[in-house]
Order: C-alpha cells, then sequence, then structure tokens
C-alpha cells in the first residue's frame, strides 16, 4: 500500500470526500492516487481522462487551454488505509474520507511541468471579423 494518497479539486473548502460516481464508472466511491501528477492533473475544473495521454511512457496534457491549465487547484492528501486498489494508478474508499492536510497549487500547468508532464495547449480560435 502506498504511504500518501491525493485526490485533487478546483473546490478550496473541502473537509470531507464523500462518495460520489464519477464520470462513466460503474463504482460510486471516493477516488485518490498515489501519484501527486495525476491528482494535480484532476484539481483542473475542466480536467478529463481524454485530456490526458502516454507517449513514450510520459504524460501529455491535450486540449485544455491555457487560461484553463494556468488556474489554482488544490491538492487534498488522504490516509491511504482508507482505499482499496480499484484500477491501476486509481484507489477507492466506499466510505466518507477525511482530509489530512490540503496543498494550494498555484499554477496547475506550471505544477505538471515541473512534475515531468507535456503540456499541448488548445490554441483558442479567434473570432475573424469580415469587413465589407
Amino acid at each position: 500500500m502506498p504511504d500518501r494518497m491525493y485526490h485533487g479539486s478546483s473546490n478550496p473548502r473541502l473537509k470531507t470526500l464523500r462518495p460520489k460516481k464519477i464520470g462513466k464508472t460503474k463504482q460510486k466511491g471516493v477516488f485518490a492516487t498515489p501519484r501527486r501528477g495525476l491528482a494535480t492533473f484532476f484539481s483542473l475544473k475542466d480536467a478529463k481522462w481524454k485530456n490526458l495521454t502516454r507517449e513514450e511512457g510520459n504524460w501529455e496534457v491535450v486540449g485544455l487551454t491555457e487560461d484553463q491549465l494556468s488556474k489554482k487547484g488544490y491538492l487534498y492528501h488522504l490516509d491511504p488505509d482508507d482505499f482499496e486498489q480499484y484500477e491501476g494508478w486509481q484507489y477507492i474508499s466506499k466510505e466518507p474520507v477525511q482530509i489530512v492536510d490540503k496543498e494550494v497549487i498555484e499554477d496547475i500547468g506550471k505544477e505538471l511541468q515541473s512534475l515531468g508532464f507535456k503540456i499541448k495547449p488548445k490554441v483558442k480560435k479567434s473570432k475573424s471579423i469580415t469587413r465589407l
């Protein structure tokens, strides 16, 4: 069992994590990971698994704008004894989980880069104005 678990969120006011169904999973629970980078990624408000790819063993963040990536996020530290392995790097608790500590991530994109993630931001298309 890992010595710590992380849960990323854009919500700064969490005290307890309550089980819920996330995405297309069939399981209802509190999801966490021992991988700091993955939890940091999921502290992005708009983060989805489709925005995360793995190229030659390296994580890449794709399809999010620089504005989305530069947001503040929160990394919640959790007791690993509350979890069981779910799938790959994901762990699950079917019971509410108390937060042990909270870490503020000022710029999620920069933090991900410092953890070795490649960032390929989506470029916002500008609206062109046609003059007659």
